[in-house]
């Protein structure tokens, strides 16, 4: 299987490099960021396939998923937001997240998640948008 390119935003530095270490040595390579606007400025640059952000307490996780969508060179990518709050689900599905994950989360399972859904969303986009 390919190498993944992925996008991890997290405001806690410690939480965000755990998980940035622990998807690396699941074979993915991982750009980190620490705020929404870090995040939305290095999607537009990267050749990014998926975005992975932690919603908990920061509704920045949300507005980024909005940028991201609304963005042509982002529109398209795999967007995994992570929450231990109960009731984000609604707000998840109309920022455009592709996922929410409950927390607490194993790197191995958000790795196998990425993985399972990747090739399958090829399929789904069509002129750069997702269907």
């Amino acid at each position: 299987m390919p190498i993944a390119v992925g996008l991890l935003m997290d405001h806690d530095a410690h939480g965000r490099q755990a998980l940035a270490a622990g998807l690396r040595r699941r074979g993915m390579q991982i750009i980190e960021a620490g705020t929404a606007t870090e995040a939305f400025e290095l999607a537009q640059f990267g050749r990014l396939q998926f975005v992975v952000a932690n919603s908990d307490r920061h509704p920045d996780a949300i507005n980024l998923c909005r940028d991201l969508r609304a963005s042509t060179a982002t529109a398209a990518l795999f967007i995994l937001l992570l929450s231990s709050e109960a009731g984000q689900a609604e707000a998840v599905a109309t920022a455009g997240a592709t996922m929410l994950m409950a927390k607490p989360v194993s790197a191995e399972a958000i790795a196998a998640t990425i993985h399972r859904m990747l090739p399958n969303l090829a399929n789904d986009i069509v002129d750069g948008h997702r269907l």
